[in-house]
């Protein structure tokens, strides 16, 4: 079996056991860090001259990531933050085919900066969850 593939395997396995496991906070924190790999990949490819195949592999993985992201976004209930996403996600879009069409590696990197504060966010998501005080039930008041 060649060693690529049975990394990328466990990889797969890896991710699915961690997905079984997660809370929703969780898979999203996953799904940035698998979408920084797979810049972090192209980004690899790019510098390297590797083959337009491996290159477009990794940009159409991290295409699929962010596609994923807006399609779990709640543009009815989410307010701006949602829309601000959905225009923020819809710009790294448009840069990924930008950087896969000119090799634009400071291009990459912007969006990998983008992604790498929008997951620091997330991360912080469930120490904000857990120092709310419960509102108290309205028989209460």
């Amino acid at each position: 079996m060649n060693l690529n593939r049975a990394i990328s395997q466990y990889a797969d396995v890896n991710a699915t056991s961690q997905a079984s496991h997660a809370s929703h906070v969780d898979l999203i924190i996953m799904l940035f860090d698998g979408l920084s790999d797979a810049l972090t990949v192209a980004q690899g490819h790019i510098q390297h001259g590797s083959s337009l195949a491996l290159k477009n592999k990794a940009l159409q993985r991290a295409n699929a990531i962010i596609c994923g992201l807006l399609d779990g976004l709640d543009l009815e209930n989410g307010g701006d933050l949602a829309l601000n996403l959905q225009s923020l996600y819809f710009y790294m879009i448009k840069k990924l085919i930008h950087v896969n069409a000119y090799n634009d590696i400071a291009g990459l990197e912007e969006i990998k900066n983008l992604v790498n504060e929008i997951a620091a966010a997330w991360r912080e998501v469930p120490s904000l969850i857990h120092n709310q005080t419960p509102a108290k039930p309205h028989y209460l008041n």
